[in-house]
């Protein structure tokens, strides 16, 4: 019974996180949003995605402006903006879990290297 009112809160604070990072965005500073995409060029196309390839974190940087192209209409990109918090929280509260489960140890895989420890137990 515990284990699944931890489980319901976590999903409770996962949708709380990415309602309040959408209605900051689309309430509070909309114009924000277009302001940053009015700046941005994103094209479909193979070549122009080989050509961001071929730069330092390219892919990074193609992968942003992807995103960025959703801000012309300020729902979207407030969306957009609430859904990356959302899988940022839950990536955190899952990389929280598992090192609390190893004992703040990290990864067994990474045990033979220098990085032995956790990085939330540090």
């Amino acid at each position: 019974m515990k284990k699944n009112l931890r489980k319901y809160i976590s999903a409770a604070v996962s949708v709380a996180v990415f309602l309040c990072v959408m209605l900051f965005w689309l309430c509070v500073h909309p114009e924000w949003l277009n302001y940053h995409e009015q700046n941005q060029l994103f094209l479909f196309s193979w070549s122009y995605f080989v050509e961001r390839l071929s730069l330092p974190g390219g892919l990074a940087d193609w992968m942003g402006e992807f995103l960025v192209q959703f801000y012309y209409v300020p729902a979207l990109g407030a969306a957009v903006l609430g859904l990356l918090a959302f899988v940022l929280q839950r990536t955190g509260r899952r990389q929280s879990r598992f090192c609390s489960r190893s004992g703040g140890r990290g990864n067994t895989i990474m045990r033979s290297s220098r990085h032995t420890t956790c990085p939330i137990s540090q």
